[in-house]
């Protein structure tokens, strides 16, 4: 309970650091001149991703299922085990504004769902479900970010600096398992708050050809719960007309989550990563 505790405080905090970095951006962006050079003021994304997006969990049971079945299995693929789709688009939404400070925003949503007959024993809560049981999940992710990024080197064709930044993972999951008769049906959501320094920099390695590149990570360990959050992408940008542009990149989000607080899906530790070829319109302003 006290470690529920402490991650729901963290909220809080990131609400904070939201205020900071818009506080922060508008005293520079006052500051601020339009650059008409390659590099922009502003961009605009809209685009895609196909990506490979593979799901792991492993889940509490009862002490009553322990002693029963204690070598019973806790953990399931949902790709594997449930059916969920391994391969899946998604679409998103990606803002950057500002001059030497710059902030950024991405917007993107994953709902998934899967059913399959198992082919393994399986323990949930306080229940087993034998080989044959028939499951049906849901797992709905919301992913929201905001960063403030400070070039330290910035000209015309470059740019390279620092960041730091919130993100906020809203999950929703859910479970309907039938065997033998019995039937158990239960769904959830929680969300995840991280703040996360990093790196990024850009490039116009041609004219009109801009590539870009970005990686930021965080880890926490406390007490029994420990995770962390990877982000990194690499694009690149060719403008056809002067503010008019498209784009391919590749890029990675990966989550692991272990001793996460009690919840009422009985979900203890999580894996979720996320990876694929991103596929993009551009404006420039």
């Amino acid at each position: 309970m006290k470690t529920r505790n402490n991650i729901q405080n963290l909220i809080p905090s990131l609400k904070t650091t939201f205020c900071v970095i818009g506080i922060l951006f508008l005293s520079f962006i006052g500051n601020a001149q339009y650059n008409s050079s390659d590099l922009g003021f502003g961009y605009l994304y809209v685009g895609t991703n196909n990506a490979t997006v593979n799901t792991s969990a492993d889940f509490e049971v009862t002490q009553t299922v322990l002693q029963n079945f204690p070598n019973v299995n806790t953990k399931v693929d949902l790709e594997d085990d449930v059916a969920f789709p391994s391969s899946s688009s998604l679409f998103y939404v990606k803002a950057y504004v500002g001059g030497r400070f710059q902030i950024t925003g991405t917007m993107m949503s994953l709902h998934r769902s899967g059913d399959k007959y198992i082919s393994r024993q399986f323990a949930y809560g306080d229940s087993v479900y034998e080989v044959g049981a028939r499951v049906k999940g849901t797992f709905n992710t919301d992913y929201y970010s905001v960063s403030l990024r400070v070039s330290i080197i910035k000209n015309n064709k470059i740019t390279a600096g620092l960041s730091l930044g919130g993100r906020v993972l809203k999950m929703d999951a859910g479970i309907d398992a039938s065997s033998y008769g019995y039937t158990f049906s239960n769904s959830g959501s929680f969300t995840i708050p991280v703040i996360m320094p990093g790196v990024h920099g850009s490039v116009y390695v041609l004219p009109k050809l801009l590539v870009r590149g970005s990686l930021e990570y965080f880890s926490l360990k406390y007490k029994e719960s420990k995770g962390s959050v990877l982000e990194t992408q690499v694009t690149a940008e060719y403008y056809i007309l002067p503010n008019l542009g498209g784009g391919v990149g590749y890029s990675i989000l990966d989550i692991t989550a272990e001793g996460l607080p009690k919840n009422n899906i009985f979900l203890r530790d999580v894996n979720y990563s996320i990876k694929g070829i991103n596929l993009f319109a551009a404006l420039r302003f």
